[in-house]
């Protein structure tokens, strides 16, 4: 029994597969090909990673005002031949001995601070047992604290000088953090013309199919006329021949939509074992609003420029590099000065008597007499100073080429606005020409086929205005495609596709479906 029932299933499985039943194809919408490219594009992932990288620069250039504490204990333990005459001397004393043997136990405690004024401060512990088998037998333990300043006068004096690695890596950080914006919006301006480009592939297929089929039942209506005897057989070839080029253009088709929809899923960073699916597109093309063309006027467009210029994540970019190249000038400058430190130190000596180890510590406090004050002037300066001389030339330099760079990027970007409006303005006047012109060629292709029911024409004439009309239609989709496209150009010309200044993004559909700004208001 439940063998036969085994080979029941098998053969409907059988069955099934004969049947050639297909899968629903799975559909996307626009947000999910934009949330897919979010989560999934390796470019976005490479320059968070360079955002990583600099804001370990900054760290590092923030550790050098780290407060830098070091210890340390050192025993010596030695023995010095002495002399016959001091031999004779200490043996009248009572002390028989023919060398000096001491011992001496070192600990070190220092703090050290750089400010970002320069000025150096920190406190220093000394710490000395010895006991010799001569003078110090009873042991001697002294100690020495002081807290010590130094203060530049010329090199390394002022935040400018001594801060300006860390504040331009600050910079730095920022303008990295706007290049991932800048990313983010360029992958996501792709993907957003990638999916209008698989939407238009995949209506110029329904076209192209259509009109293979309007052909193909045209060859059957005219082969039963012809087996009728009521139409000449040589009809039947150029019927023939047109199918054929309305099935090659439906095959191109196909292939055009193959190719759009790898392009989509290379846009939104799909690994490999999910490039191979081909999903269906879920949103239509958008679409202009407004029942009037797009006006363009000086102040529209003047608006438009200075908007981006405030608003492009990539001009905030090279402003925060900018003024990252300013900010190490005045240390490269500095560094060209003479070196001249005045040192200070305030501190006291204690003393303990003793062979105690713990009594060592103990005589920070002991004995106290009054204050050390130590003060010092340090001054170096090399002959030539060529190093200090050619760090400040790269740095100037390095300034001037990152105005430079911001300055032409900021004429490319006005550029872009003004060409971007245009395209927009222009697509939409030729969209609505194109939408008339398959409305005209629909009244036109009714026409010849009334005049073809009444004899007044032949099929040939019905065929030419119906493959106009299909050569319309693709134009209409072709159209709207460019104005989609424009709409996503102008976006991202703008800076309008995300908020450059912060790190996480909640996209709106909108923004990819209506432009930017007073167009919104149309």
């Amino acid at each position: 029994m439940i063998r036969l029932l085994i080979i029941c299933l098998l053969l409907g499985f059988r069955c099934f597969a004969q049947m050639g039943v297909e899968l629903p194809q799975p559909s996307l919408g626009l947000m999910d090909a934009l949330q897919n490219t979010l989560e999934k594009q390796p470019g976005i992932q490479l320059q968070r990673q360079q955002l990583n990288l600099n804001r370990g620069i900054l760290q590092a250039a923030a550790g050098q005002f780290d407060t830098l504490v070091s210890a340390g204990l050192m025993q010596n333990h030695l023995n010095n031949p002495l002399t016959t005459i001091q031999e004779l001397q200490y043996a009248h004393q009572g002390l028989f001995t023919s060398s000096l043997a001491s011992n001496t136990t070192t600990y070190t405690l220092n703090a050290q601070k750089l400010l970002r004024n320069g000025i150096t401060i920190g406190p220093n512990l000394t710490l000395n047992r010895n006991t010799d088998n001569i003078a110090t037998r009873e042991g001697l333990n002294q100690a020495q604290l002081a807290f010590q300043v130094t203060l530049p006068v010329l090199r390394g004096r002022g935040r400018d000088a001594v801060d300006a690695q860390e504040r331009s890596s600050e910079s730095t950080v920022e303008a990295s953090l706007r290049d991932v914006n800048q990313t983010i919006a360029q992958l996501l301006t792709t993907t957003a013309i990638q999916y209008w480009n698989v939407v238009a592939a995949e209506r110029n297929l329904v076209i192209a199919t259509d009109s293979e089929n309007r052909g193909r039942n045209y060859v059957q209506d005219v082969q039963t006329l012809i087996d009728k005897d009521r139409v000449p057989r040589a009809e039947i070839n150029q019927l023939i021949a047109n199918l054929d080029g309305r099935t090659a253009s439906r095959i191109a088709a196909e292939a055009q939509l193959v190719s759009a929809q790898q392009n989509l899923a290379l846009a939104m960073g799909l690994p490999h074992d999910e490039i191979t699916v081909l999903p269906k597109a879920a949103d239509p093309l958008p679409d202009w609003s407004a029942k009037s063309d797009p006006e363009l006027t000086s102040e529209l467009i003047h608006n438009f420029v200075e908007r981006a210029l405030k608003d492009r994540a990539d001009l905030i970019a090279a402003n925060f590099r900018a003024q990252a190249a300013r900010q190490l000038l005045p240390a490269a400058r500095n560094q060209m000065l003479h070196q001249l430190n005045v040192s200070l130190s305030a501190g006291y000596n204690g003393l303990r008597e003793g062979t105690d180890f713990g009594q060592s510590f103990t005589s920070t406090f002991n004995n106290v007499k009054g204050m050390n004050i130590i003060a010092s002037v340090n001054w170096a300066f090399p002959v030539r100073n060529d190093a200090a001389t050619g760090q400040f030339t790269q740095a100037r330099a390095a300034a001037e080429q990152a105005q430079l760079t911001e300055a032409d990027l900021m004429r490319n970007v006005a550029s872009n606005v003004v060409t971007s409006m245009s395209t927009l303005a222009y697509d939409v006047t030729g969209l609505r020409k194109a939408r008339e012109a398959v409305a005209y060629y629909r009244l036109a292709l009714n026409d010849e086929l009334d005049k073809f029911h009444l004899g007044l024409n032949s099929l040939v004439d019905v065929l030419t205005m119906e493959d106009r009309l299909t050569s319309a239609l693709t134009t209409e989709v072709s159209a709207q495609l460019s104005y989609a496209v424009a709409l996503e150009n102008l976006r991202f010309a703008t800076g309008t596709v995300i908020d450059a200044n912060t790190p996480v993004h909640n996209l709106d559909k909108n923004t990819f479906l209506r432009p930017p700004f007073e167009w919104e208001l149309q």
